[in-house]
């Protein structure tokens, strides 16, 4: 009951949740002591403050039922203006002059305490003027209300002494309740910070006190509910006590990983400094590869152009190749040529010398007549044989003219395959010298971005190492903290001792109280004996 009402105010605020409790205790306490004080004046014959107390009661109850469902302000306004009000009335208005209202002017103000107590920041202030206001409110009631109306000064005195101390019982019980929560609760609140079970422990211990508002008959009861929350109060202790050793047991093996981290932190510095000297011989080592490359690459780019310059030696040599064996076609058309003139010469030559033996025949035939024509014949005859032979020895030498420029053509032609095959094979060595220049820029550019790589590399480790100075700084930060944690413990371990002290002093407390209110009981429960009696 009491973990549903407080989560109706948790998010109101640490201040407002108090004060709704508060409340919550002091409309408890109206309600049990009214309706009693209620009975008495029903019974004492003083109906008119008895229907007053009963309808103070039923708005006090209407407020308790508002508080339960969650609007503090509207619950404490009902109940401080009603109660102010018919407490007024109920004082101005007096039936009978007995002195039993002495009892029921005690009940108002032990209300009216109760309000000043929930809403006052000085409790000790507050109780004292209470107190004080009691009194004199008391003294003059039974000295100019009811000595006027004849009642013995033997029983006011009484029942004035008698009220007086019960009242004053009352603001004791009421302030004591009041202080012990309050210490209860900033103990609750210390405890909270360090241990969520140390809130629903001392939370138990809140609800138990709050429930020793509700009833004074079953006080006794609930002082017995302290007494063993205060034994679980004291085993609470105890185990903070527990998790304080494992909380410096921890502390223990934080320092103990925080020196390994210190000596892996030195290991790392001297790891680091291997590491740069390490880079800077492979910064040297890549310059020098990246300076053999560019002399690589300046080397095949001088041969290249040694190449180009071949290619077009080469390529010219083709040139004057085909020029050399299209002469030679046009020798061999000439030849031929000449060869269909000889073989013209060696038709002509067989047609003069058919001739020349048809002459000599008919010259013989002619006689005397003809051997002068006989004599032409036989020269042309030899004219012929001479031209035929000449022409075929023409042609045979012809023939071996077109044989010797067929073998240079083969030869010529061989030779430019030969320089097609080199134009082939130097174009290759071009291309292969140009990927050589590619592959070196690559390299080139390769060896450039592992220099850039190994400066980052170089800044990152100067990175690393002011990191890791920056890491002994936190780690001796670190040993600070531990001693600090270590003093913190130690004065945690002696708080909790302090609050086991604390826990044996209101339990002791606790016992004088419930003898004090066990006395009260019986006392009242003769008064009420007495009072029903007359």
């Amino acid at each position: 009951m009491m973990a549903g009402f407080v989560d109706l105010y948790k998010d109101a605020g640490p201040e407002v949740a108090q004060k709704a409790l508060r409340l919550r205790a002091i409309l408890l306490l109206v309600l049990i002591i009214l309706p009693v004080v209620s009975v008495l004046d029903f019974v004492t014959g003083d109906l008119v403050n008895s229907i007053f107390e009963l309808s103070l009661v039923v708005i006090n109850g209407i407020a308790f039922i508002i508080l339960y469902r969650g609007n503090y302000k509207r619950a404490a306004f009902l109940a401080i203006i009603a109660t102010t009000v018919m407490l007024l009335i109920m004082s101005l208005v007096v039936s009978s002059r007995e002195a039993t209202l002495l009892y029921r002017n005690v009940a108002f103000n032990a209300v009216v305490l109760a309000f000043i107590v929930l809403f006052s920041n000085d409790m000790r202030l507050a109780v004292g003027i209470s107190l004080i206001q009691a009194t004199i409110s008391l003294v003059l009631f039974a000295f100019a209300f009811l000595l006027p109306a004849g009642l013995p000064i033997s029983a006011i005195v009484i029942n004035l002494v008698v009220s007086l101390v019960l009242h004053f019982f009352l603001s004791y019980l009421l302030f004591s309740s009041t202080k012990i929560q309050n210490e209860l609760n900033k103990a609750l609140r210390d405890a909270s910070e360090r241990d969520q079970q140390q809130i629903e422990k001392y939370g138990t211990i809140v609800e138990g006190i709050a429930k020793n508002l509700e009833s004074l008959g079953q006080l006794s009861n609930h002082l017995q509910r302290i007494r063993d929350l205060l034994s679980e109060s004291t085993g609470a202790v105890i185990s903070i006590e527990a998790r304080i050793r494992d909380l410096e047991n921890a502390a223990d093996t934080t320092n103990q990983a925080a020196t390994t981290i210190g000596k892996r932190i030195e290991d790392l510095n001297r790891n680091i400094e291997e590491q740069s000297a390490a880079q800077i011989e492979s910064s040297a080592s890549i310059n020098e590869m990246v300076a053999s490359i560019r002399n690589v690459a300046e080397s095949a780019n001088r041969r290249r152009a040694s190449l180009a310059q071949l290619d077009g030696t080469a390529d010219e040599g083709m040139q004057r190749l085909d020029g050399l064996l299209s002469h030679i076609g046009r020798i061999e058309g000439s030849i031929g040529a000449i060869q269909k003139m000889v073989g013209v010469i060696n038709a002509i030559a067989g047609s003069t010398n058919l001739l020349s033996m048809n002459a000599a025949i008919e010259a013989a035939h002619a006689g005397e007549a003809g051997r002068g024509f006989a004599v032409v014949a036989e020269e042309i005859r030899k004219l012929a044989d001479t031209a035929g032979k000449n022409a075929k020895e023409i042609g045979r030498q012809l023939q071996e003219v077109i044989d010797v420029i067929t073998r240079a053509a083969e030869e010529s032609q061989g030779t430019r395959s030969a320089f097609q095959e080199i134009r082939k094979e130097i174009t290759g060595v071009i291309t292969a010298f140009d990927e050589i220049r590619t592959a070196t820029a690559e390299l080139a550019e390769g060896g450039r971005q592992i220099l850039e790589a190994l400066a980052t590399l170089n800044t990152l480790s100067g990175q690393v190492k002011s990191g890791g100075a920056e890491i002994s700084e936190a780690q001796k930060a670190l040993e600070k903290l531990q001693g600090n944690m270590y003093t913190a413990l130690a004065s945690l371990r002696d708080n909790a001792r302090l609050v086991m002290e604390k826990d044996g002093a209101i339990l002791k407390a606790v016992q004088e109280v419930a003898s004090v209110s066990e006395a009260s009981f019986h006392h009242a429960k003769e008064l009420h004996g007495q009072v029903a009696g007359s």
